[in-house]
């Protein structure tokens, strides 16, 4: 037995290992309990592909919101057989990298202050890895930080390497690789430690009264891995169909995004990809199924490469944002958020509409032209649980909520001060939100904070150009505190 400075490290059983493979689970069933003392977890690492039948080695195609063989147009697979494939957006198939056999990988939830001991298994061929835990501090416990040749070598094929640290902060986390772009691959999962006190807590907390669900949220390309993806961005990306070099998009105020093409976007591994800017390919969605008139939490994590996602519920002009990167805040009522890659986001959702099934939204922040007939987007089905509900695992495409002048959706977390006035949404930004987290020590924090904002993109529009003379005339040499605004 290894001991390190306050935190136990102990060698894996290895019995362990393939029951947790087998299961799609990251966690022993005798650990990771209120009142234990530890969170003991086996994640095994290895390459898989997406739209395979692996036991009958026969590739998927998605159908009316399931999969069926190519070959079989009459036979589809059930839910449950669903949720042994790996989707991505039902678009060919690509390799990934799995963790105990899922994409993305399964989550750890554990309990503030229990001791999270990983025990980690690299099974790719000839890839190295390691694994950060985002979101926690890590005090005492450096060496667990995973950020490779920094505070760890990297584990190599077929070794077995062993975190150990402290749940600590709560909130919404997620672990994720810290090599390469193998996070893009899919080495990425939900990390959730759950608050023992209830002061100034948001509620549900705790996922096992079935009152809580994780929306991982990844932006989607068909055809580039990993190794791939950084020269894409230095030379560009072409279609060869049309002959042409395909442009960079962009936001509303002009900040240009890089040469990675977002074909479609991934919730908890699964999406559609839309052939125009209304039509997509009818792969399966993630569901969620509620009851009706009752509060929800959704643990929303930007598991995304590049692009920033604004989320919406179809149907519910209302969330609230109750936390943000694991801290809770004085909850917020508005229609949407918009979440970057890194960030984590929760809200409560009364579910208060008719029975039926909704969509859950994630779009990304691009202005996309009609002309350019695209649609990029994440989705998954709010499913209301009722006698007379129809559970369509098929559903069209999402129509948004409803914003007039008089009454304007107030969108959270803007990286720019406002939309375009015809779009009637209000933006909020940090400066609206307030801290109610009994982490967040403010009194403790010595002298006159100065903060600035800086806007890195170029706005474009006389809307926009009207509100950079503002932000220039507020600019001074001198700032103690910096954040990124677009």
């Amino acid at each position: 037995m290894i001991r390190n400075i306050g935190v136990e490290c102990q060698g894996p059983d290895d019995k362990w290992w393939n029951i947790l493979m087998t299961q799609g689970l990251a966690c022993k069933n005798d650990t990771c309990r209120r009142n234990d003392a530890t969170c003991e977890c086996y994640l095994t690492i290895e390459h898989r592909l997406t739209m395979m039948n692996e036991k009958d080695r026969i590739l998927l195609l998605p159908s009316e919101g399931k999969f069926r063989p190519f070959n079989d147009t009459r036979k589809t697979y059930s839910e449950d057989e669903d949720d042994d494939f790996i989707a991505g957006d039902g678009f060919g198939s690509r390799m990934v990298i799995a963790v105990n056999r899922r994409f993305p990988g399964p989550q750890i939830t554990a309990y503030e202050n229990q001791n999270i001991i990983v025990h980690m298994r690299n099974l790719m061929h000839t890839d190295s890895t390691t694994i950060h835990f985002h979101g926690l501090h890590q005090k005492r416990t450096p060496w667990s930080d995973g950020v490779a040749f920094v505070s760890q070598c990297p584990i190599l094929p077929g070794q077995i390497y062993t975190y150990s640290f402290y749940a600590k902060p709560f909130g919404t986390s997620f672990y994720h690789a810290h090599i390469g772009d193998q996070r893009s691959a899919g080495l990425y999962g939900p990390l959730v430690i759950v608050p023992l006190s209830s002061v100034n807590i948001s509620t549900p907390q705790d996922d096992n009264d079935g009152k809580v669900f994780t929306v991982a949220i990844q932006d989607w390309n068909h055809y580039d891995e990993p190794e791939t993806l950084y020269q894409r961005m230095l030379f560009g990306t072409f279609d060869l169909q049309e002959n042409k070099a395909i442009n960079t998009t962009s936001d509303i105020s002009g900040a240009n995004f890089s040469r990675y093409t977002c074909h479609s976007g991934i919730i908890n591994g699964k999406g559609r990809f839309y052939n125009t800017s209304k039509t997509h390919n009818q792969a399966p969605l993630t569901k969620y199924d509620v009851e009706p008139n009752t509060d929800y939490r959704f643990r929303v994590i930007g598991a995304a490469t590049l692009y920033p996602f604004c989320v919406y519920i179809q149907g519910h002009g209302s969330i609230r944002i109750v936390a943000s990167d694991g801290f809770e805040i004085e909850p917020i009522e508005v229609e949407s958020l918009i979440i970057q890659p890194g960030e984590r986001i929760d809200f409560i959702l009364r579910t208060d509409q008719g029975s039926g099934n909704y969509l859950l939204v994630a779009e990304t922040l691009e202005v996309e032209p009609e002309s350019i007939n695209q649609y990029h987007a994440a989705e998954a089905i709010i499913h209301y649980i009722h006698k007379d509900s129809n559970n369509n695992l098929n559903p069209p495409k999402g129509s948004p909520n409803n914003c007039t002048k008089e009454i304007k959706c107030k969108i959270f977390n803007c990286p720019y001060l406002s939309y375009p006035p015809d779009q009637n949404r209000t933006c909020l930004t940090w400066n609206d939100a307030k801290t109610i987290d009994p982490n967040s020590n403010i009194d403790e924090v010595k002298g006159v904070p100065i903060e600035r904002f800086y806007n890195f993109a170029f706005p474009g529009g006389e809307w926009l150009h009207s509100r950079v003379s503002q932000w220039a005339s507020i600019f001074t040499p001198n700032c103690s505190c910096i954040r990124r605004m677009g």
